[in-house]
């Protein structure tokens, strides 16, 4: 576990799981963070994150470590106690009102869950058209090329895929002439 508090420093909480990806900016932003801890703390820090005009810096220190959460987190709640509650932020990459037309998504859960998530959401948003018995092909093809990137972090894995058919059409070409895929 990890002790999490708002960079301007203040009320703090516990962490269990967190996933950063590159920024533009100086920061890593925040993919997907699960905060728990007594429901008052818990909600001062994703208020003080997650201000809808932004009149908050957006930075967090995750055991040492200075995260940004950008606008827009999905959050889910629930109490795990008398006053105590768990709440997950996860990008909108990884639901699933992200756009269907974006060049990447992402999925989260042990390799196994990945893969399988993985090949659902890239067969909806990619026009190539994959065949399911390519599903464990086109995962480890994709994570040898960094196609498939598993992000920096502690706890659940998360990884980040690219949709682009611009990247698969020439993976997919390759690997049918190569004989990797028939």
């Amino acid at each position: 576990m990890l002790v999490v508090k708002p960079y301007s420093g203040g009320i703090t909480c516990w962490a269990d799981s967190y996933r950063v990806m590159p920024g533009s900016g100086y920061h890593p932003v925040v993919a997907m963070l699960s905060l728990f801890g007594d429901s008052v703390s818990v909600r001062a820090v994703w208020a003080k994150v997650h201000d809808g005009n932004r009149k908050v810096d957006g930075l967090l220190d995750i055991g040492g470590h200075t995260v940004m959460v950008q606008p827009g987190m999905m959050r889910i709640a629930t109490t795990t106690g008398v006053d105590l509650l768990h709440l997950v932020m996860v990008h909108p990459a990884m639901t699933h009102q992200w756009s269907p037309f974006s060049s990447w998504f992402m999925v989260a859960g042990e390799e196994s869950e990945a893969k399988t998530l993985f090949f659902n959401r890239l067969n909806r948003m990619c026009p190539i058209p994959f065949r399911p018995e390519w599903q464990e092909t086109l995962w480890r093809i994709g994570r040898e090329g960094h196609t498939i990137e598993a992000l920096g972090g502690y706890g659940l894995p998360v990884y980040r895929i690219n949709a682009s058919s611009d990247v698969w059409g020439p993976i997919v070409k390759k690997a049918i002439q190569d004989g990797s895929l028939s």
